[in-house]
């Protein structure tokens, strides 16, 4: 019978979820409530539409005609709209999948163990036997790289999560389905859209995901982007740079020179 702002704040929305989506969000509710509006049990029906200025023509056949060609236009419009949703809210959560498979592979995660794993501070404590369907990285170092330099950069491993998470069986279909959704270029294997992406777009996304407050930080060698890595920031200590450079730089400038 009554309610005001206040009741409407209690709903439990998560209106975070709909600023994380780029989409006419105003477009779409307009010719929702224009649909609605024109019944008249709506509270703000205002006139029957067949006899609107808008549609009203010289005979009762040819105003319905155009109506119904309004009509038509408006339920096509609205498919459009929900079909574009779709495909970002499809895009979002494969790369909320991706998130997530980093966090594994970082050990923030565990395909093991629910919740939250390590959170801990310069890699103390650390147990890997938490990780044993889908190892953690031993150093918290993941190369993201627009090449395919290291048997374990980001997506490698990530490869090696989805095999493990499904089946060997249906990867090829898999990766195609996340490749899909991450804007493919014409010819571009999955592989390499999703290479792409890791190596390009992830880190642009996880600091959004998390306020410009990353958890996972990017070290990179400049402009030309030779050499990056994510490290995990509740397992860099005081080796990990020594580790960066032995384990990655060094050998791929030897890569580099031959």
């Amino acid at each position: 019978m009554n309610f005001q702002v206040g009741d409407i704040r209690k709903l439990p929305i998560n209106t975070e979820a709909f600023k994380k989506v780029d989409f006419e969000w105003d477009h779409i509710i307009k010719i929702a409530k224009s649909d609605w509006d024109s019944f008249e049990t709506s509270w703000d029906f205002t006139n029957f539409l067949i006899l609107h200025p808008d549609y009203r023509l010289s005979t009762l056949k040819d105003t319905y005609i155009k109506l119904r060609a309004y009509w038509r236009n408006m339920t096509l419009e609205m498919q459009r709209l929900e079909e574009e949703l779709e495909a970002l809210m499809l895009a979002d959560t494969i790369k909320e999948l991706i998130s997530y498979a980093i966090g594994c592979m970082m050990g923030r995660y565990s395909l093991d163990q629910p919740c939250l794993i390590y959170a801990n501070s310069n890699n103390e404590g650390f147990d890997p036997s938490k990780y044993k369907t889908f190892p953690a990285d031993d150093d918290g170092i993941i190369p993201i790289m627009d090449m395919d330099w290291f048997d374990d950069d980001a997506t490698n491993r990530f490869i090696e999560s989805i095999k493990v998470a499904w089946s060997p069986e249906t990867l090829d279909e898999n990766l195609k389905f996340i490749a899909d959704s991450l804007k493919p270029k014409n010819n571009e294997a999955p592989i390499d859209t999703i290479r792409r992406y890791l190596s390009a777009g992830f880190f642009k996304d996880h600091l959004k995901t998390y306020k410009k407050r990353p958890i996972y930080w990017l070290f990179s060698s400049g402009k030309q982007k030779a050499f990056e890595c994510l490290v995990y920031l509740h397992r860099y200590n005081e080796s990990t740079l020594s580790r960066m450079r032995s384990a990655y730089i060094t050998p791929l400038q030897g890569n580099f020179n031959a």
